[in-house]
């Protein structure tokens, strides 16, 4: 690596320390993640569990991709949802949790992303998904820990 790319390394890292170090960080525990085959079904299933779940204060975080739709929620919808998308399953992971991670402004800040994975690999945790909207960002990690994750990710944005 030159010097010129070293700086503009440092420099970038420090922008996103400073987004980071401004952002709400905590864990959520007690839920699961669901993987599901997309279809007409799962897609109208999922747009109704959306509106459901919009109207209560329980958690809940999905995606629908090109071929899967990935819904997060509280492990007590676990029955709820196995029932509405029982034929189209295709993985069940217990025992997750979610990192939040509420910050703004990072339109024009490469690298969020890649450094709070940089950190989950030094400590050889984990990242089953991640989630991201305009102010924030959830990744999905083993709930066992997700706790010494978070007091890890603030000790070295006040390092």
């Amino acid at each position: 690596m030159t010097i010129q790319q070293a700086v503009k390394k440092f420099l970038r890292e420090q922008k996103v320390r400073k987004i980071l170090k401004t952002s709400e960080i905590g864990a959520t525990t007690d839920l699961i993640l669901f993987n599901i085959k997309r279809n007409s079904s799962s897609i109208a299933a999922y747009d109704n569990l959306k509106v459901e779940m919009i109207k209560t204060s329980n958690h809940i975080r999905g995606a629908a991709g090109e071929r899967y739709i990935t819904i997060l929620v509280n492990e007590t919808f676990y029955d709820y949802i196995l029932n509405i998308f029982r034929d189209n399953i295709i993985s069940v992971q217990k025992k997750v949790a979610c990192i939040l991670l509420d910050c703004s402004n990072t339109d024009n800040v490469s690298g969020i992303i890649t450094y709070i994975t940089s950190l989950l690999a030094e400590k050889n945790i984990n990242m089953h998904e991640f989630f991201t909207s305009q102010d924030d960002m959830t990744l999905i990690i083993d709930e066992s820990k997700a706790f010494e994750y978070v007091d890890e990710l603030k000790k070295k944005l006040n390092a």
